[in-house]
């Protein structure tokens, strides 16, 4: 059952309009005998209950007043199953040849075109078949948008709606750390594509979700802990000049090695400082070289 409330400000109302037909046809029911400013309409619990709750006033300096409505006997019989009744679906999906939605195809039990008081003790059956995941129970992923042709683009950058893959992304070091392991020299990543939420077909369409990518097991260097960086302007410098270098680290042990004769080392020694020069006494290209000691 339906039931309708004109609910204007300072327009008060002694009737009410209600449906037993899924709203086909409509009736009037005058439920008191003074204009009611009406605030709210409360049904009770269950789906099937004919019993509702009015409350509003006359003006507002009036205190609130409440109507306890039961509109079983304004309709004429009660409904007998299975007569009274009719299985319905979904219609077909305006891009799939059934009438599969969210991977579900639904059949469940209807009111026919007939006016009659539902039961409260009727419940309601509902027939339920999973459907063979298709390209509709897909969508573009968090990150990404769809665009003109149906594709997914990725959105990251300036004036994007996201500013930069930090923001859609969790902050925490576990997440920033976490990294999917290689195994086999494989590893399983994500596609753009996710599940439109709610989705429940089954079968999922191959790498849809994920792929495989292929990946090394060796592992990586380690960080380097010794920066070295020149602060001379030039890294050219003539017989007798010096080169000055920063080390940033603790201890440290620097080598200068001439490309053109790399066994001749020019210097090597523990330094435990921050700062180094060299004074190349002899023409040539030189390497130099930071070691944690």
């Amino acid at each position: 059952m339906i039931v309708a409330a004109q609910m204007i400000f300072l327009k008060p109302v002694q009737v009410l309009s209600f449906s037993n037909d899924l709203g086909r046809t409509w009736k009037e029911y005058q439920f008191s005998n003074e204009a009611i400013n009406i605030d709210g309409l409360l049904t009770e619990p269950g789906e099937y209950t004919h019993k509702f709750t009015l409350f509003g006033h006359r003006h507002y300096r009036d205190h609130w007043k409440l109507f306890a409505l039961d509109f079983s006997p304004v309709v004429t019989r009660n409904c007998t199953y299975p007569d009274d009744y009719v299985n319905v679906s979904f219609a077909r999906h305006a891009r799939s040849s059934d009438q599969c939605h969210l991977g579900m195809r639904q059949t469940f039990e209807q009111q026919r075109n007939v006016s009659c008081l539902i039961g409260t003790e009727y419940k309601r059956i509902i027939n339920t078949t999973y459907c063979q995941c298709t390209e509709i129970d897909y969508e573009c992923g968090y990150g990404y948008v769809t665009t003109t042709t149906g594709a997914c683009r990725k959105v990251v950058g300036d004036g994007s709606p996201i500013d930069d893959v930090g923001n859609i992304i969790d902050d925490s070091e576990d997440y920033k750390t976490t990294e999917i392991p290689c195994i086999a020299g494989q590893r399983v990543v994500h596609t753009k594509y996710r599940r439109v939420p709610g989705d429940q077909c089954k079968n999922d369409l191959p790498g849809k979700l994920s792929g495989v990518q292929n990946c090394s097991t060796t592992p990586r260097p380690p960080t380097p802990s010794v920066h070295l960086k020149l602060l001379n302007n030039t890294n050219e410098a003539e017989i007798g000049e010096m080169l000055h270098f920063s080390v940033q680290v603790g201890k440290t042990e620097w080598v200068v090695i001439r490309t053109s004769e790399p066994k001749d080392k020019v210097t090597t020694r523990p330094l435990n400082h921050d700062a180094i020069s060299l004074n190349p006494t002899k023409p040539g290209a030189y390497e130099v070289r930071a070691y944690d000691s």
